[in-house]
């Protein structure tokens, strides 16, 4: 009984040992991705810091819609333009061509 006894005691403490060398090997693990992480934190920062200072969000949000603006067609000039290679523009097909209205 008393040799019994002394095998799970062994075994309770190979399994605590065994499970305490797991916990310290994810824990080593857990600190080496956070110190990698830190460290692209860090390189980040650096270069943000060399980066040329940029416009502000604004001006280049009304350089944008100035560009667009100027890249795009008037509207009456694009209705105006054949749509199909029979010459057939917009504004010379009603919607009561397209779609029958009819008795079925």
């Amino acid at each position: 009984m008393l040799q019994q006894e002394e095998l799970y005691t062994q075994k309770v403490e190979l399994l605590l040992e065994m499970h305490s060398k797991k916990m310290l090997g994810e824990l080593a693990g857990l600190k080496e991705e956070l110190r990698n992480l830190s460290d692209q934190l860090a390189g980040l920062k650096r270069a943000q810091r060399a980066a040329p200072i940029a416009a502000p969000p604004a001006a280049v949000a009304v350089a944008t819609a100035q560009e667009t603006q100027a890249a795009t067609p008037p509207v009456a000039a694009a209705d105006a333009q054949p749509i199909d290679r029979n010459g057939i523009a917009p504004q010379d097909v009603s919607i009561e061509k397209i779609f029958y209205f009819g008795q079925k």
